[in-house]
């Protein structure tokens, strides 16, 4: 099983930068739901 086959890294890699981007897309959300936030109490 130590041996992978190039294929399977690649899904891996595709895999990480997914989570990656959904990370960055949750966290721009929640930074424009705070911003938000911020202009209508004031």
């Amino acid at each position: 099983m130590l041996t992978a086959t190039p294929n399977e890294i690649v899904k891996v890699e595709k895999r990480e930068k997914n989570i990656h981007r959904i990370r960055i897309t949750i966290f721009i959300r929640i930074t424009i739901f705070l911003i938000m936030g911020k202009i209508i109490s004031e």
